[in-house]
C-alpha cells in the first residue's frame, strides 16, 4: 500500500506530475512483488520436480531386484529398497 499525505498548510498541493510519479512508483513496486512471487513459485516447482525425479530413480532400482518393501500406494510412495536375502 502506498499513501501520500498533503505537504502541510504552507506547501503547494500535489500536482498532476506528482500523482503520475506516485502511480509509476506503485506500478513498479507491484511488478517487483509479482516477479518475486513468480520466481519463488518456479523454484518450488523445480524443487518438487527434482524430488520426484530422485524418488522415481530410487524406485526404478527396486524393480530389477527383489525388495523387502512393498509399495504403499499407486503413487509410488515407499522407502528405499534393501535387497532381500
Amino acid at each position: 500500500m502506498l499513501a501520500a499525505f498533503d505537504r502541510g498548510q504552507d506547501a503547494e498541493p500535489f500536482t498532476a506530475r506528482d500523482e503520475q510519479l506516485l502511480r509509476i512508483f506503485a506500478a513498479s513496486a507491484a511488478n517487483a512483488v509479482a516477479i518475486s512471487r513468480s520466481v519463488e513459485a518456479d523454484r518450488l516447482r523445480s524443487a518438487i520436480a527434482a524430488s520426484d525425479a530422485e524418488r522415481a530413480a530410487g524406485h526404478e532400482s527396486c524393480t530389477t531386484r527383489p525388495c523387502k518393501h512393498l509399495p504403499v500406494s499407486a503413487s509410488g510412495c515407499r522407502p528405499r529398497c534393501e535387497p532381500t536375502t
